[in-house]
């Protein structure tokens, strides 16, 4: 298999740590680099490197999920989802050990050292530091610059439900670039600001910022959302709500719940 296509799934930072051992077939350098990168990222942001210390009481400790997840657990399926990231992260530390003890070209081919830096590639997935303020006000400032570009509305609208606009994005603002924690902080932010009823190119805006963290929205956040675009039936400006609910139910089908059902039947009947 080609030395930079099996990589291209890699996150672009541990892809460019690891891809010149994968060119030198030094494929046990390439899963001890992938595991460091993983212990720095994690003292980096805890300021322990040992994972055995970050995700203690069988990787239930609360000690750390300001600095690693930024927010707290939205019910037991979230908290369940912490304690299998703190597991990876154990397993990565306990795999570290063992491999230190190994002679360098022992057991290791490439699909196996793959498989290592895979796993290396998920447990930084899951964490991630913090978007800076820089970045999420250019982020907004690009989401603007892609909806202003559209000539009608009706094009935006139909990429809205479909989710077509996200291709416009400039690389430095793709979603899978991402780590699922930064995607639940940018939904926080996104929740915490969100206004659907100041003007048609505001909600447009917001839809938008909604429908690019739609995969960390719960049930609940839902409730919120439907009942921010609906709390002014007198002068209505969620324009884009129809297209976004659609969009959730397309993409995120345990989002398809009866209230967004609802909502979407009340939109509909009201037009």
């Amino acid at each position: 298999m080609n030395s930079s296509s099996d990589l291209d799934f890699l996150l672009p930072e541990l892809r460019f740590h690891v891809a010149q051992y994968f060119e030198r077939n030094d494929y046990y350098q390439a899963v001890t680099e992938a595991f460091k990168l993983v212990r720095l990222r994690l003292e980096e942001l805890t300021g322990n490197e040992r994972a055995s210390q970050v995700f203690r009481d069988n990787a239930r400790s609360p000690e750390f999920w300001d600095e690693i997840y930024g927010c707290s657990p939205k019910g037991q399926r979230e908290e369940d989802y912490r304690r299998a990231v703190g597991y990876l992260h154990l397993a990565i530390q306990y795999f570290r050990n063992e491999l230190v003890h190994q002679v360098a070209d022992e057991r290791f081919d490439r699909s196996i050292a793959l498989s290592y830096v895979a796993t290396a590639n998920l447990a930084l997935h899951c964490i991630g530091p913090a978007l800076s303020e820089e970045w999420v006000n250019l982020f907004y400032a690009e989401l603007k610059a892609v909806h202003g570009a559209y000539r009608s509305r009706s094009w935006f609208y139909a990429d809205l439900a479909s989710g077509g606009w996200m291709s416009k994005l400039s690389e430095d603002f793709q979603a899978d670039a991402l780590a699922p924690s930064q995607l639940r902080r940018l939904k926080e932010d996104v929740l915490g600001d969100l206004e659907l009823q100041q003007s048609y190119d505001r909600s447009n805006i917001e839809f938008m910022k909604l429908e690019f963290v739609a995969g960390q929205l719960s049930d609940e956040d839902m409730d919120v959302i439907i009942a921010a675009a609906e709390s002014n039936p007198n002068n209505d400006q969620s324009v884009g709500f129809e297209e976004f609910l659609r969009y959730c139910k397309q993409k995120y089908p345990t989002l398809a719940s009866d209230e967004v059902d609802r909502a979407l039947s009340r939109r509909t009947a009201a037009e």
